[in-house]
């Protein structure tokens, strides 16, 4: 009795156990539509506008032809100004050359010189920094005219050159430029007056300048007599400074005036009665000039 309960709990049970595993493993054993999976997260790629990087500037090349003006004269003989220039190059190169067409002279006043002759080569073969000459040539025009002051050299070539014009002032003889003694000479607020001439017994010339300031601000420059005034013979040739009475700067007030030189030269030749008396590199002025006829002191005196 007690074994046939013990084996129907026993079989009970066990059915028992076998309900509950089918219950649990049940829904895993059953067939149906999977069930979607979450996707993976993915980290997001940050994208931006691409910088334009900055050009850096373009250096821009300075010109590769250099001129120098290695001449200008004025030869007033052939009413003309001769010229010479080199040209020097930063690297080989050839050049085609026309005066007539990449070379033109003219003067303040607007006046175009006319070439006369020229010494160049149509073709130049240049070498990297070497100085080539370019042309030697006579320009004529109105340069002995008293109005013309300067003349201006312009080189037209197709290369780029540097500098490509000059301007030369012309420097006459003061023998050209001298006016009487008795007439003052006035520019750029100066006034400068001859004082009396005179032929001393010892046969040397004593002269003096008189300085007046003409205009509105006050003056002060360097000046000296070794330099800035020259006694010209009737030859042209400049005579002996002996002595000189002068202030080594000049200083005005406006309407002021004071002697500029007092001063005395040997004559190299007595005989001689006409001279140029020249003072230069004055403010406004530039260069004045007087001509001189002295008689010699009579005897005795």
């Amino acid at each position: 009795m007690n074994r046939r309960l013990f084996l129907g709990l026993a079989s009970g049970l066990f059915m028992l156990g076998l309900a509950l595993v089918a219950g649990l493993a049940g829904p895993a054993l059953r067939s149906g539509p999977a069930l979607p999976s979450t996707p993976a997260l993915t980290p997001p790629v940050m994208t931006g506008v691409p910088e334009t990087p900055t050009p850096a500037p373009t250096p821009t090349p300075g010109p590769a032809l250099r001129a120098t003006l290695e001449t200008a004269q004025v030869d007033s003989r052939a009413s003309g100004v001769e010229i010479a220039i080199s040209l020097t190059s930063d690297r080989a190169q050839t050049l085609t050359f026309d005066p007539q067409i990449d070379l033109s002279v003219t003067d303040n006043r607007g006046s175009r010189y006319s070439l006369v002759w020229a010494d160049y080569r149509q073709t130049i073969a240049l070498e990297p920094r070497r100085p080539t000459l370019l042309v030697r040539a006579l320009f004529r025009g109105p340069i002995t005219d008293p109005t013309t002051t300067d003349v201006r050299i312009a080189l037209h070539l197709s290369e780029p050159v540097e500098p490509a014009q000059w301007t030369v002032p012309v420097q006459r003889p003061l023998s050209e430029t001298a006016v009487a003694a008795d007439q003052p000479v006035e520019g750029g607020g100066i006034r400068l007056t001859l004082g009396p001439v005179r032929r001393l017994p010892d046969e040397s010339l004593e002269v003096q300048v008189t300085i007046t300031n003409t205009g509105a601000q006050p003056l002060r420059f360097p000046f000296s007599p070794a330099h800035d005034l020259v006694l010209l013979d009737g030859g042209g040739q400049p005579q002996p400074l002996r002595w000189a009475e002068y202030a080594g700067v000049v200083e005005l007030a406006p309407g002021q005036s004071r002697s500029l030189v007092r001063a005395a030269y040997s004559l190299s030749r007595p005989a001689v009665t006409t001279y140029t008396l020249g003072v230069g590199n004055l403010p406004g002025v530039g260069r004045a000039a007087w001509r001189l006829t002295v008689e010699r002191e009579p005897a005795g005196r």
